[in-house]
């Protein structure tokens, strides 16, 4: 699969693998390994990029999907509606306790407004200080407002209520 990948999408899955490496080296301090690295073509066409960081059964997830509007036309060309992103970057932790998604918690918790500090530009030009400014928010955001849920000493369980807001209820490990 990764030999089908053009090149200049290649390229730009490598820059965020190797940004992801850089920015979140700071993981080691809290006993995460990087686990595992993958990249290729999803089920929609558009191509993607996983880093998956471990600690015990804990995982963070820092993925990112590219050319997502030009593989939703070559899978779906007779609808007329197209996805309003063309560059994804997300980023998840997981455990058997909980499932949290960094930018949705930041949002609900309106530490900052998730989609300027997590979104990539629609028709940026430079996609490579798009994809850097993008993953340097997150791991700025890991630091400061995560070190506990890092630490392993609390995490929060993200659910959707009756009224269809989101909740994350804190949870201790200890």
């Amino acid at each position: 699969m990764k030999d089908n990948i053009p090149k200049e999408i290649n390229e730009r899955l490598t820059y965020f693998q190797d940004e992801v490496k850089k920015q979140f080296a700071f993981l080691t301090e809290f006993a995460y390994s990087l686990d595992e690295i993958d990249m290729g073509r999803e089920d929609f066409l558009e191509y993607y990029s996983k880093l998956i960081f471990k600690n015990g059964n804990t995982s963070i997830n820092i993925n990112y999907e590219t050319d997502i509007i030009k593989g939703h036309t070559l899978r779906f060309p007779e609808v007329k509606e197209r996805p309003v992103i063309d560059n994804l970057i997300s980023c998840f932790i997981t455990d058997p306790n909980a499932f949290l998604s960094v930018s949705s918690f930041a949002e609900s918790k309106q530490l900052l407004p998730s989609t300027k500090y997590f979104n990539i530009e629609l028709n940026a030009i430079n996609i490579n200080d798009e994809i850097l400014r993008v993953v340097r928010n997150y791991s700025t955001f890991f630091q400061d407002n995560l070190v506990a849920v890092l630490k392993k000493e609390k995490i929060y369980n993200a659910y959707t209520d009756r009224f269809y807001d989101k909740i994350f209820k804190e949870i201790h490990y200890r």
